[in-house]
């Protein structure tokens, strides 16, 4: 994410639980990707990863 954030280590905070959040509802909506794995857990990471932060910076 560009632009002024919270830091480096608040960044990558966010961005951990942002992964899991994602991981969350690929399970929650049972999607999968090319069979259960690690390919859809690594999709669905980024995209939770990057729009919790972009949340975060929208909303802080």
């Amino acid at each position: 994410m560009s632009g002024e954030g919270k830091g480096c280590c608040m960044n990558l905070v966010i961005g951990i639980i942002g992964s899991y959040v994602g991981t969350f509802i690929s399970h929650l909506l049972n999607i999968e990707l090319l069979g259960k794995g690690y390919l859809t857990n690594l999709v669905f990471c980024v995209i939770g990863a990057v729009t919790v932060l972009w949340l975060w910076k929208k909303l802080f």
